[in-house]
């Protein structure tokens, strides 16, 4: 049979000792990123529509001049 190098017995009774501590920051690291891709896509979504309202407000002032010329 083959034995278990004595560091991967120390590691593994690390892990078991420290494991609601090392889950805990899994979880902390987790959730920052999760925090920081929402925020890239709300920035981008908000970008997106002030362009829309830039774009839509544009073409109204069109249209009204071409209503007002047209009269």
């Amino acid at each position: 049979m083959c034995r278990t190098p004595e560091w991967w017995t120390r590691f593994l009774d690390l892990l078991e000792t420290h494991k609601t501590l090392i889950v805990t920051f899994m979880g902390f690291g987790g959730c920052i990123y999760i925090y920081r891709d929402f925020s890239a896509y709300l920035r981008q979504n908000l970008v997106t529509q002030a362009q829309t309202v830039e774009i839509l407000r544009n073409m109204d002032a069109r249209l009204s001049k071409l209503e007002h010329n047209s009269k």
